[in-house]
């Protein structure tokens, strides 16, 4: 790892000597002002005051302040959603119809202070028998649904997305765990495991311990597609710092098995380790490591996660999955997926009525729009080649990293 900023905020976020986190203190100012950048670039800063505060560590007066404002602004953020969620948890409790929250909501409980992890929306898990009535309360609740409330229940919709006026919150309301990422098979025997809790004064259903670890691997892999962040690993170093001794690690890793998402699980996990010193048995590890992994997956994810800016636009990654497919057959499987997605996903971007021929017009719509999008992202980086711009290299570079990633994730 080439990132020094990054290596020394792994130490203190970490599960390392507290001596160590300590001797960060004679950082100079610059050190500290590359550190924060580092920190807010990997969306971890509340969590950094956190630590630094715990450690008694002075950093430069001005540095403190942004890292203080930036946990109280996750705070009052995050106490908002709280308070919304807190509000549709009521009347789905008096109507019967059970909710399972996941991810944001319950990982600020998971950190034990509602500033240290940021929330970017309210995600709500259901059962599909209860798609129609979730969706009326919803509305009834001031929620306005940003999708063709006909497609619910249709192929290829498994989520529907509202958010509410004046308030800037959005919410998901989904009936499958990760929709068409992966071939997921457990999403009914998650609510058997489910586990009850309260939130203030209101009952809440969450993931199980397992379950939760298992897809916080998930939705950490799939976004290797587009740049993993600390954040996502860190989320999975608390749960287990925090829960571990409630974990099944056998159950874990049969599961994982069973449901065809052993790759990721290994991976994942086997980063946060190496990253945060996480307390997961080596010996646990080396018994789930698939036959065809190679130790350069693990050097790649952390090169991914180290870039110096991680947020680079990456517009032809779809193009850098394809060349990096093995074999033709998965090509033109992903090629299928692109150009002939189901006729629900078509009505819903362009508001056509399912019963109306004119949607395969649309499918020749999306295929001239994709193409010229392409195109023109393509002239783009090439005419920046030309010129040698470093960051036109950069995407190229981080881009091919995510495609080989993704695909081995994924199961290509």
């Amino acid at each position: 790892m080439n990132n020094k900023a990054l290596e020394n905020l792994l130490i203190l976020l970490g599960n390392r000597d507290e001596a160590e986190k300590k001797s960060l203190a004679n950082l100079s100012p610059e050190e500290w002002e590359a550190l924060i950048e580092e920190a807010m670039k990997q969306e971890v800063l509340p969590l950094l005051y956190h630590y630094l505060k715990e450690l008694d560590i002075s950093i430069p007066k001005e540095l403190e302040e942004k890292v203080k404002q930036a946990f109280l602004k996750t705070a009052l953020r995050n106490s908002i959603l709280y308070e919304e969620t807190q509000r549709i948890l009521r009347v789905f409790n008096r109507k019967g119809i059970p909710l399972l929250l996941l991810k944001g909501i319950y990982l600020a409980m998971v950190y034990e202070n509602i500033g240290l992890r940021p929330m970017g929306d309210i995600d709500i898990l259901i059962q599909e028998k209860h798609i129609r009535e979730a969706h009326n309360i919803l509305l009834s609740l001031g929620w306005k649904n940003t999708h063709n409330c006909k497609l619910l229940g249709a192929q290829g919709v498994r989520a529907l997305h509202y958010n509410l006026p004046g308030k800037g919150i959005f919410l998901d309301l989904q009936w499958e765990l990760l929709g068409w990422h992966l071939p997921f098979k457990g999403a009914e025997e998650i609510w058997t495991r489910a586990k009850e809790i309260k939130l203030g004064d209101v009952k809440a259903l969450v993931l199980s311990p397992d379950d939760l670890l298992i897809h916080l691997c998930l939705h950490t892999a799939i976004h290797t597609s587009l740049g993993i962040s600390l954040r996502m690993l860190c989320d999975i170093n608390e749960l287990i710092k925090r829960q571990g001794k409630e974990m099944n690690w056998e159950a874990i890793s049969a599961r994982a098995k069973k449901w065809g998402v052993i790759r990721p699980v290994y991976l994942i996990l086997r980063i946060t380790s190496q990253l945060f010193a996480t307390d997961i048995s080596p010996m646990w590890l080396s018994s789930i490591e698939p036959s065809d992994f190679d130790k350069c997956y693990i050097e790649l994810a952390i090169e991914q996660l180290g870039a110096q800016d991680r947020h680079l636009k990456m517009p032809h990654s779809f193009l850098s999955r394809v060349r990096h497919s093995r074999g033709w057959r998965k090509r033109i499987s992903l090629f299928r997926r692109v150009l002939f997605p189901p006729r629900e996903i078509i009505s819903a971007i362009y508001g056509i009525p399912l019963s109306s021929p004119r949607i395969y017009i649309f499918y020749i719509v999306r295929w001239i729009s994709r193409g010229l999008w392409l195109l023109r992202d393509y002239c783009r980086i090439l005419l920046n080649l030309t010129r040698r711009d470093k960051k036109a290299k950069e995407v190229l570079h981080h881009s091919n990293i995510s495609a080989q990633l993704y695909n081995w994730l994924m199961g290509d």
